[in-house]
């Protein structure tokens, strides 16, 4: 039988898989009424909840990036990968390094690398700017890291996803760092029949995340037909598309760079599958093999 496979992203410790399961079809039957499509009659869907397996640390409602990163609680790993995307994301950004000169504490004196004054220039710049800064407090405490440097839990996510596809041929949907996921373990599995993988959202693009994939950077053998990946030029997390620039592999990845995701922050899973372009990637991939299957 075929079977669509959704993957979901960080940030969804303590939820109700049932319930975060729902609101991924509602989102998609949204985009797919867009497009005068509906997913066959008993279209079998399958929700690999990994949530709880990542382990974030705590963060008071009063904490700001630049405390979290003065009290030093990561590691000098974990501040170098959050070092590296507070510069990637204030490139893209447009931010200059006359700008982050303009917050540099003068008067901080350094204690190890927590507290270099570089960083925490960075961290007043990204501060100024709602969207940056939202994430980058995220980042500070982040699952994203944990599963991208730490093995056991790595190893322990991609485990349980990988359970999940079994022999029927699929089309897989990942999210944000499930797109990390997805890519990881298609790799461990040469023998699935993955017709498409659908990216939303993706940070794979990102030179701090791409640090922490093998290389080289290949195209999973066990991708049949196409990867099609979409991205709102909005979305912090997808700072790059999947181009031969940023992910080179062959063949070349589907790019839609122009979506526009409707949701607050432009990430949210809502707001990719309901997209009819979104949909209708999906939709095409997974009707051409219920016709075979």
């Amino acid at each position: 039988m075929a079977t669509i496979i959704f993957i979901h992203g960080r940030g969804q410790q303590g939820r109700d898989p049932v319930e975060l399961e729902q609101e991924w079809r509602v989102a998609l039957e949204v985009g797919l009424k867009k497009i005068d499509a509906v997913l066959p009659a008993g279209t079998r869907i399958v929700f690999p909840y990994y949530g709880n397996i990542l382990h974030e640390k705590t963060k008071g409602p009063e904490d700001t990036l630049e405390r979290l990163i003065e009290k030093g609680e990561a590691s000098d790993a974990g501040m170098y990968f959050l070092r590296d995307m507070l510069q990637e994301l204030l490139q893209n950004a447009g931010i200059t390094n006359a700008q982050i000169q303009q917050n540099y504490p003068d008067g901080l004196t350094e204690r190890g690398f927590q507290n270099w004054k570089w960083v925490i220039a960075m961290v007043k710049t990204v501060d100024k700017i709602p969207g940056l800064r939202d994430f980058m407090l995220d980042l500070a405490t982040s699952d994203v890291y944990q599963y991208l440097a730490l093995p056991h839990i790595r190893e322990a996510i991609d485990k349980l996803v990988a359970g999940h596809i079994d022999s029927d041929p699929c089309v897989v949907v990942a999210h944000s760092l499930g797109t990390v996921v997805a890519y990881n373990v298609l790799h461990e599995i040469p023998s699935a029949k993955v017709d498409g993988l659908i990216t939303l959202g993706s940070p794979l693009g990102i030179r701090a995340v791409k640090k922490f994939l093998n290389k080289p950077l290949k195209m999973p053998s066990c991708i049949c037909n196409l990867w099609f990946n979409a991205l709102d030029n909005k979305d912090i997390v997808a700072l790059n598309p999947l181009t031969k620039h940023y992910f080179p592999i062959t063949p070349g990845i589907i790019n839609k760079t122009n979506l526009v995701n409707t949701t607050s922050n432009h990430h949210s899973i809502e707001g990719y599958l309901s997209n009819p372009e979104v949909a209708k990637a999906i939709y095409h991939s997974y009707l051409k093999l219920h016709s075979e299957y």
